[in-house]
């Protein structure tokens, strides 16, 4: 089932390492992202620019709860993943999947799950 986990005005510097969004998958479940995007405020010359990573994390860390919502409503199956936001402990990072390099971030929003 196609859900989306989003993280609205997050606001963060280059020298912070944060994680914004987790997608926890359901016990002997799998969840696939299909798609993953970031957006960033307004440019300024001056401004150290920020990597975003797409990562598999090795721990949960300590943070509360995000919950997914369902790309269409008529989807009648439950969504198998949570997702968790406003760390206060850093997960594990592990592999890194993908990045992106920009700005300061404003706005972060993760899409996935088999569809």
């Amino acid at each position: 089932m196609k859900f989306a986990l989003v993280k609205v005005s997050e606001e963060l510097t280059a020298s912070a390492t944060e994680t914004l969004v987790q997608v926890v998958a359901a016990t002997n479940h799998q969840v696939k992202i299909k798609k993953w995007e970031v957006s960033f405020a307004g440019v300024t010359v001056t401004d150290e620019p920020i990597e975003v990573q797409l990562t598999r994390q090795s721990s949960a860390g300590t943070s509360s709860a995000l919950t997914p919502v369902k790309w269409h409503d008529s989807d009648g199956d439950t969504i198998d993943a949570t997702g968790r936001q406003d760390f206060t402990a850093e997960p594990t990072t592990g592999d890194i999947l993908a990045s992106v390099l920009g700005p300061t971030l404003k706005v972060g929003m993760v899409n996935g799950s088999g569809w």
